[in-house]
Order: C-alpha cells, then structure tokens, then sequence
C-alpha cells in the first residue's frame, strides 16, 4: 500500500511594504503578500500595521493554491511608515 504525501502545514511568505494609488489617486501606505513556494500575489491591504499584515497572509492563505494549510510571514521587504508625532 503506498503512503500518501502530507500536506505541507506552513509556508513562508514574504511581506513587502510599499505605496500604492487608492480608488481617490492618493497615494496611501499598503501591504502586499507573497508565497515563497508559488509566488502568489496578494494585495493591497492599506496599512503598514500588525493587523495590515496578519489579513494579508490570511488572504494569502486562502487565495493561494500550494498545498500549505497556512503562511507563515518570514522575511520582509521594505520599511514600515513611521507615525508622525
């Protein structure tokens, strides 16, 4: 009897922040996710927050068709906006 393969559990993604045009032409801070395994795109998700980056591997997660259960955010490319103060 041949065993079947696992499914992958986890995935890494890597999490790009940049700027885009929103819907009005103003240029707004985003988020863009991308699996390392079928270089899926996902984005934009406005914001450079904590919460910005967790709905856009979600989102990968779900749009993605590699055999991953989950993406797991491992490198990142560009800056976080600063707050002004």
């Amino acid at each position: 009897m041949r065993r079947s393969k696992k499914a992958m559990v986890r995935v890494p993604a890597t999490i790009y922040f940049k700027h885009a045009k929103n819907e009005k032409g103003n240029r707004q801070v985003c988020v863009y996710a991308v699996c390392d395994l079928e270089r899926t795109v996902v984005g934009p998700i406005w914001g450079h927050t904590d919460r910005a980056v967790k709905k856009a591997v979600s989102e990968l997660t779900r749009q993605c068709t590699c055999p991953a259960k989950f993406h797991n955010p491992q490198a990142y490319e560009g800056h976080r906006a600063q707050k002004r103060t």
